[in-house]
């Protein structure tokens, strides 16, 4: 995810793709948003990306270009999700506040 400044000011943010292996962006995706500044961003195990402002999960259409909000994490007790990543049929946060990895069943999503 990119976000760009110039004077103080946000000009855009983008959700950016790569390649597996690495290397350069090969496309860029608009977040209509200009100051959404996502805290962590994965993959679940279908192909959707996800990601997280503050304690807000959001889904990331990349085909339509839509950023979709899920639902809030504070339920679990997530305060600022500073990174997150799935493992098998959980997301796994952790919480920037309390420095604590919350265990969140897919199917609560």
């Amino acid at each position: 995810m990119t976000y760009t400044i110039q004077n103080q000011q946000p000009m855009r943010s983008d959700v950016g793709t790569f390649p597996i292996t690495g290397g350069e962006g090969t496309d860029w995706h608009p977040i209509d948003d200009l100051e959404f500044l996502s805290g962590a961003i994965t993959v679940d195990p279908t192909g959707t990306l996800w990601l997280a402002n503050g304690s807000d999960l959001y889904q990331y259409d990349l085909v339509h270009d839509d950023l979709l909000f899920n639902q809030s994490l504070e339920r679990f007790r997530v305060t600022e999700v500073m990174g997150m990543a799935f493992h098998g049929d959980d997301l796994m946060v952790i919480d920037n506040t309390t420095h604590e990895l919350v265990c969140i069943p897919a199917a609560l999503l």
